[in-house]
């Protein structure tokens, strides 16, 4: 993805903008007024296996329109700046239009989007799946235990939180980030 680019590069800068603005603007989840709040999201993230159908891993600049379906209005978390991951568009592709008769029309806007080479990924499984399990266990044990319920409902939230500190090339002190991606002692 980054082939030809030193760090020094405009058209490098450019694109790291833009990630950091599209990863942005695709943070749309969350309760959104009378909208479904499905019990713990992240099992399903879990069970993704990359890449999907359809859309291949990464972020799109995409017109949804819904056309009225109530009913995909109450599922789906629109965006303003209609970037969206693949994960989103292929429920709309994939589940919602195949399997519950949606009519749900995409429309790509330019030919621009940020996508990741399936080599370059990780499946979430492979980092969370201890963490869900013990989770999940004292879900199962404690239904009603606000604790458990607590631990579950932040462990997610951090999870989709942004923690993003945006600062110029020179402001980074070399001692505390490296910028050098063979460097593993480096935060």
């Amino acid at each position: 993805m980054f082939k030809g680019y030193e760090p020094s590069d405009e058209a490098l800068s450019r694109f790291a903008d833009d990630m950091v603005l599209w990863r942005d603007e695709i943070l749309n989840s969350g309760i959104l007024k009378k909208r479904f709040d499905y019990f713990s999201q992240y099992r399903s993230l879990l069970e993704c296996k990359i890449p999907s159908a359809g859309f291949a891993y990464g972020i799109y600049h995409v017109k949804v329109e819904s056309n009225g379906d109530k009913r995909f209005e109450k599922l789906f978390a629109f965006s303003k700046h209609d970037h969206y991951t693949h994960t989103s568009l292929n429920f709309v592709l994939n589940v919602y239009n195949k399997h519950h008769g949606g009519n749900i029309q995409l429309t790509l806007i330019g030919n621009t989007c940020l996508k990741y080479d399936k080599k370059d990924l990780i499946e979430s499984s492979s980092v969370f799946r201890n963490w869900f399990s013990i989770l999940q266990k004292f879900k199962l044990k404690f239904p009603k235990n606000k604790l458990v319920k607590h631990l579950s409902s932040s462990a997610w939230g951090h999870l989709v939180s942004t923690n993003t500190i945006i600062k110029p090339f020179d402001d980074v002190d070399p001692d505390e980030y490296s910028t050098d991606i063979n460097d593993t002692d480096a935060q």
